[in-house]
């Protein structure tokens, strides 16, 4: 191609400055070693020039078609301006893998580790990098412009378990619940009342069957290190949300009616769904409370791993009944062990 062209589609104002802003962090990623594939480059351009994304060529030939015009040259074609590009980032001796996106990349997105995504929908200029890449292929990034990290992995804990009417009237009642950790149960310290269902918010300090210090309030807080969000739905529940709302089962019955849920029905099925990656070790509970005793059996819990909203993988346990009279009567304990054969 003829020099004076080259040198004048390299100087004009018609290469869009997006490019030029990505040009220039592909040059801050070679001074951190980054180094992408020849390959990968001549298929970047290719989606730089077919998509449109950083080169408008309508610019390109309002703003050098008076040069061009004095020069008597004709505008550049595409395979043409594909050709300069080339040699231009061709000459930064790139040799990892870029590819170009208008969406930030997720967990599920296939990828080595050090390859890089550059990201521009109109709004957005981002440029990601992996830099993990587990044994399932999912896959984490950073953004090298921002301090944003994504993997789009969402993992939640279900807990379900049946209550049965054992004596007393109505249908009986349960309280202090327990979700034991490590080091320990877990004590309650916020609640969002509900009949029926409810949210919670918890902390595994290991003092749950000790504390009483929780608050009852419109939103939760956000979570600190050691505290975990839930939320718990059940059905039949006595119809007088001032006393005896499912979400009273996190409480600790010291013989207040509303320190315990009451049931209407004879039986019924209870969840309790935590937003954390730390696994249970065990369940408490007292079948307990003011107007009578129940049973729990049936207990389960499923941990369910999602990577952008699609669920890859479940892992499913059965909660082994434990002895439990060293905690006082209708005291309930379970162990959760992984079940086989899934």
């Amino acid at each position: 191609m003829d020099e004076s062209l080259k040198t004048i589609v390299e100087n004009s104002k018609a290469i869009n400055k997006d490019f030029e802003i990505i040009k220039s962090k592909i040059l801050e990623l070679l001074d951190k070693g980054v180094m992408p594939s020849e390959e990968s480059i001549n298929k970047a351009i290719e989606t730089i020039l077919t998509q449109n994304s950083f080169i408008k060529e309508s610019e390109l030939e309002d703003k050098v078609e008076e040069k061009l015009k004095d020069l008597n040259f004709k505008a550049p074609s595409k395979e043409e301006l594909k050709t300069m590009i080339k040699e231009i980032i061709g000459d930064l001796n790139l040799n990892q893998k870029i590819n170009f996106s208008s969406k930030p990349p997720t967990a599920l997105t296939k990828a080595n580790v050090n390859d890089l995504i550059i990201r521009y929908d109109g709004s957005k200029k981002q440029i990601w990098l992996c830099i993990e890449k587990d044994e399932q292929n999912l896959t984490k990034w950073i953004n090298l412009l921002g301090d944003e990290v994504s993997s789009n992995l969402e993992k939640k804990v279900i807990i379900t378990f049946d209550r049965v009417k054992k004596s007393g009237q109505y249908g009986g009642c349960l309280s202090d619940l327990r979700i034991g950790f490590e080091n320990g149960f877990a004590s309650t310290n916020q609640i969002i009342k509900g009949l029926n269902e409810g949210a919670f918010l918890i902390t595994k300090d290991g003092k749950g069957l000790d504390v009483c210090d929780y608050q009852e309030v419109e939103e939760l807080q956000e979570p600190l290190e050691n505290q975990i969000k839930g939320k718990v739905k059940t059905s039949g529940i006595y119809d007088d949300a001032r006393y005896h709302c499912i979400t009273n089962i996190f409480k600790k019955y010291e013989g207040g009616a509303d320190q315990c849920c009451l049931w209407n029905s004879l039986e019924s099925k209870v969840e309790i769904e935590l937003n954390t990656e730390t696994m249970p070790l065990n369940l408490f509970a007292k079948g307990t409370g003011y107007y009578g005793q129940v049973e729990i059996s049936n207990v389960t819990m499923q941990i369910i791993t999602k990577a952008s909203g699609e669920i890859i993988e479940t892992k499913d346990y059965i909660g082994i009944m434990q002895e439990a009279d060293a905690y006082g009567d209708y005291a309930f304990l379970f162990n959760f062990k992984e079940k086989l054969n899934q």
